[in-house]
């Protein structure tokens, strides 16, 4: 699996892919061949990944635009509620660039 998050208000995208329990993101161009492209505030991405917005915002919220598959991107959220996977969200939260 692989996402684009674009952050409409920082002006932003970050490519995401899940594995080995590691979630591997960059800054970059958006991959055209991600399996969806989320546009979204970074208000709302704190949201998400604090868990105050359920999948059900996640599907009807204006906040938010989906281009593709949206199925895949429920799945993602959900690898969020295995305890194998941690995440560290770095203070402004947005995730960090790479070198």
């Amino acid at each position: 699996m692989t996402f684009n998050f674009v952050f409409r208000d920082a002006s932003k995208t970050f490519v995401l892919h899940p594995g080995n329990t590691v979630l591997h993101h960059k800054e970059a161009l958006a991959d055209p061949h991600a399996d969806a492209t989320v546009t979204l505030t970074r208000d709302f991405w704190l949201k998400l990944v604090t868990k105050q917005a359920s999948i059900k915002d996640l599907i009807f919220s204006e906040d938010l635009n989906v281009d593709g598959s949206l199925m895949k991107l429920v799945s993602f959220f959900s690898l969020l509620d295995d305890p194998a996977l941690q995440l560290v969200i770095r203070r402004g939260g947005l995730p960090p660039t790479t070198a």
